[in-house]
């Protein structure tokens, strides 16, 4: 009976060359991209007190006005008790 060794098969994969991302892998980060200046955009348009009811902490609304909001924002969502 034989044995596969995942060993050397792991190893193999970790020490092949990288290749550049395809075709698909590159319009997908260039969609990406432009759904998230988007996202920064359109919250950037919004109030504070609009934010703020939202539930966006005062660090968060601040983050778009400065120019340094880091997306994707996560939210745990509410749970209902």
């Amino acid at each position: 009976m034989s044995t596969l060794t995942l060993p050397r098969a792991t190893a193999a994969l970790a020490a092949a060359p990288r290749v550049a991302p395809g075709l698909l892998e590159r319009l997908v980060a260039a969609r990406a991209r432009r759904a998230e200046a988007h996202v920064r955009h359109a919250l950037a348009r919004q109030s504070d007190a609009r934010l703020a009811a939202l539930g966006f902490s005062a660090a968060e609304i601040a983050a778009p006005r400065q120019g340094r909001l880091q997306l994707p924002i996560h939210k745990p969502a509410p749970t209902s008790a």
